[in-house]
């Protein structure tokens, strides 16, 4: 009789992609070394080898060298400079903009009364979660009263702007520039040890009438896809938008 089982390196891989998927091996856990995967599935190490770097290939697991094989995942297609509603845009996709709170405080920002609200922005596509970014904004309370009593892991900051205050954000000015990672920020957006910087914006969000409603501070994931769209437009090159249309991604 014909034996028509897999190889028994895909049949590890199996196991390993399953345990991802199952959440057993987070984004960024550090899986056994090959000696003691070898001792789980009592194979040789070749046979390890072949199954990691099948995984390797389909970008469910990272090496480093001298530090191990890290859980990472696919990249995100989100992409960065995009002027609109991730919440909204994503509505219409298999896909699931996940906001997580992890502060909501008010707090005094020069002479003015602002909510803190710091949050990790998400997208969870085919039952992964890949994080996008660290988020801080700052909004102004005597601007926004009441501003502080809403929950934004179920809200969008711009759709509670536009529909409880008649503010509609339309500019927002931002500066960009890669920072030194630490390792707390590192922690919440499951980056790989070996990450050394990220890309962070500061600007502010303008209305219609010119006024500022909001204040922020992002830091974006490794995993995030930098795109900037170009016009060629008489013969030159001229970027389009670049710094409005960063920040709005993230609602």
């Amino acid at each position: 009789m014909v034996n028509t089982s897999p190889p028994v390196y895909e049949q590890i891989a199996e196991v390993i992609r399953r345990q991802i998927h199952d959440g057993d091996y987070l984004v960024g856990d550090k899986l056994p070394s090959e000696n003691e995967l070898c001792e789980i599935h009592k194979v040789a190490r070749g046979t390890i080898r072949r199954a990691i770097n099948g995984l390797i290939a389909e970008g469910l697991l990272e090496s480093e060298k001298g530090k191990g094989t890290f859980v990472t995942s696919p990249e995100s297609k989100t992409l960065l400079w995009n002027f609109g509603s991730l919440t909204d845009r994503l509505n219409d996709t298999s896909e699931r903009a996940l906001a997580k709170v992890l502060e909501q405080t008010v707090v005094i920002r020069g002479n003015r009364k602002m909510l803190r609200l710091k949050r990790l922005r998400s997208i969870e596509t085919e039952n992964t979660v890949i994080p996008i970014s660290l988020d801080i904004s700052f909004l102004p309370v005597d601007l926004l009263p009441g501003i502080e009593k809403y929950d934004f892991e179920d809200e969008s900051i711009y759709r509670i702007l536009r529909e409880k205050y008649n503010r509609n954000p339309t500019q927002s000015l931002v500066s960009l520039k890669a920072r030194i990672a630490d390792q707390g920020t590192k922690r919440i957006l499951k980056e790989l040890p070996s990450t050394r910087c990220l890309l962070h914006a500061t600007g502010a969000t303008y209305d219609n009438v010119h006024v500022c409603i909001e204040e922020s501070e992002i830091t974006y994931s490794s995993r995030v896809q930098a795109v900037m769209h170009i016009d060629h437009h008489n013969g030159y090159t001229k970027p389009l938008q670049m710094t409005k249309e960063l920040h709005h991604v993230h609602e």
